[in-house]
């Protein structure tokens, strides 16, 4: 007998059958989560309840983790990875509508978790056929850009996916979707109703289905890592962070993995209260594998570029001297990297203020989400990860390291680039490290305009000229236009002129007018805008 869970928004009559068939043999609970409304499925309940079969009922609000970015997908998904983490199943089932699969499916790939745990897609309609059916675009672009990703990722990795019609695995092929090799193109999930319906070859179907588990691998990888034991470079670029370092470095010392290096850069801090602790903690840390490094003032980039080049390691790990290491961080990338087989792997993000060593009973300020390489919003939101990340020291210079221009946002630039590149990353859902959120942090105090932009000349190499004018002509400019304005990116990008102007005032009004019909650049523009500054300052407005 064995543990199956189907995880839905929707009861659907058709698969009453299915858990019928199910129940007389293995354990079924049927796990209800997402928006949809289930409190008048009474009929459906009862009938489970004949069948034995378990029904419970997430809330869209059943997490209590604080996470980032929060939003119908990624609170469906993640309360469901939460459950299957506390739960186990021999079969897990998911829909493709939705997402609700993404964050188990990418654990399974790239994490210690659910490896006991067959997932299995059943190939319902995706959210961007929907779409195109009803003949009606993006409501909140930003977020439906991420669902459609995290619905093409699990039709992508998948343990197994079952598509029960031929015209949906035409639209996947149609539509470029990357599908997992292990599919099989059966009806039977198109078409039960009542099990008296069925035959036996049509029984003897739906049990096949549920034969063959997981293969766990995790003894295989453990082995591997045991045997290989590859050399871990820890990086961590140090700049007036005094009061964070030693919290850093006491951090890497407790890691449950013990063959690694840490190299520390000092890059020219200027406080002279710096170079002390710096100096007493090269002499703490006087350790095998443990190097301590000053040099003049070049920024981040080429301090952490520094660190690689005296790095031996296989894999580089790069840590923030105001950041700190979880005990099981290095050991859980390093598991990531052999079980995903990824050039480059993030992870999900607990970050806490102040300036206390942080433990498990530090309260987190949220929990930041990267969902992957969504290329597609990369060059408007970092939705790849922190440079927190373990990437394989050859891809880390075939890419030539950080860019070194004195500019912010430089782990987003080298993780677009390494995906424009077509290097494999992917992330841990799993916060394995603490994010110290400080109030000079580079991020906060830096020229985004032009950190921004060095992020769209990464993209513009890899794009034909047409690409490049309308992305950073026009869809980047929209979306940042659209936050001024006050409106959620993530909600409205395409805003509707009209609501623009019913919030304009008058004196707005006229001088978006002037830029219509007189352009600043235009002498009569200029001219213009004198005499409209001029009449404003003699109050002589107020009395036409």
């Amino acid at each position: 007998m064995y543990n199956i869970c189907f995880v839905t928004s929707e009861i659907e009559e058709k698969n009453l059958a299915l858990y019928e068939i199910l129940s007389e043999i293995h354990k079924v609970i049927i796990l209800c989560i997402g928006n949809d409304k289930h409190n008048d499925q009474g009929t459906f309940r009862n009938h489970y309840d004949k069948l034995n079969v378990e029904y419970r009922f997430l809330t869209d609000d059943m997490t209590n983790s604080p996470i980032t970015p929060k939003n119908e997908f990624t609170l469906s998904s993640y309360s469901a990875f939460e459950y299957l983490k506390k739960n186990q199943f021999d079969f897990v089932l998911f829909g493709v509508k939705g997402g609700h699969g993404f964050f188990s499916i990418q654990a399974k790939k790239t994490s210690k978790y659910l490896n006991d745990t067959k997932i299995i897609i059943l190939a319902d309609k995706p959210s961007q056929w929907i779409k195109e059916e009803t003949r009606s675009w993006n409501e909140h672009p930003v977020d439906d850009i991420k669902l459609w990703y995290a619905e093409r990722y699990s039709v992508e990795n998948a343990d197994l996916m079952i598509i029960p019609t031929k015209e949906i695995h035409n639209w996947f092929k149609e539509n470029n979707w990357k599908y997992t090799e292990n599919y099989v193109i059966n009806p039977i999930f198109q078409s039960i109703i009542e099990k008296s319906a069925l035959d036996t070859e049509m029984n003897m179907q739906v049990e096949n289905l549920f034969v063959e588990r997981s293969i766990n691998d995790d003894i295989e990888i453990k082995t591997r890592i045991e045997n290989e034991k590859p050399l871990v470079s820890i990086c961590i670029a140090h700049y007036n962070h005094h009061e964070y370092l030693p919290t850093a470095l006491e951090s890497i010392l407790n890691t449950t993995y013990h063959n690694y290096e840490v190299i520390v850069v000092d890059d020219g801090s200027t406080l002279e209260e710096a170079h002390r602790v710096f100096d007493e903690l090269t002499k703490k840390y006087n350790l095998p594998n443990w190097n301590f490094y000053k040099k003049q003032n070049e920024y981040l980039g080429q301090t952490r570029n520094y660190s690689v080049d005296k790095a031996n390691g296989e894999y580089i790990i790069f840590v923030d001297a105001d950041n700190a290491a979880k005990p099981q961080m290095i050991y859980d990338f390093l598991y990531g990297i052999y079980k995903s087989n990824a050039d480059c792997l993030t992870c999900h993000i607990s970050t806490f203020l102040g300036k206390q060593k942080p433990n498990e009973d530090t309260e987190i300020s949220s929990i930041l989400l990267p969902l992957g390489p969504i290329l597609e919003l990369g060059f408007t939101e970092n939705v790849f990860g922190d440079a927190n990340f373990i990437v394989k020291k050859k891809i880390y210079e075939e890419l030539g390291g950080f860019a070194t221009e004195r500019l912010s946002l430089d782990d987003w630039e080298f993780l677009a680039r390494l995906n424009l590149k077509g290097f494999k990353q992917d992330v841990i859902p799993d916060p394995i490290f603490w994010y110290r959120i400080v109030e000079n942090s580079m991020v906060r105090t830096g020229d985004n305009y032009k950190s921004q932009h060095r992020i769209f000349k990464a993209y513009s190499k890899e794009l034909p000229n047409y690409m490049r004018f309308m992305i950073n002509g026009f869809i980047i400019p929209l979306y940042y236009k659209a936050e001024i304005l006050g409106k959620k990116a993530s909600s409205n990008i395409v805003i509707n002129p009209n609501e623009i102007l019913e919030s304009l005032n008058r004196n707005q009004k006229i001088k978006l007018l002037l830029n219509i019909i007189f352009p600043k650049s235009s002498f009569r523009g200029q001219i213009s805008r004198k005499l409209y500054r001029f009449i404003q300052k003699a109050k002589f407005w107020r009395n036409l």
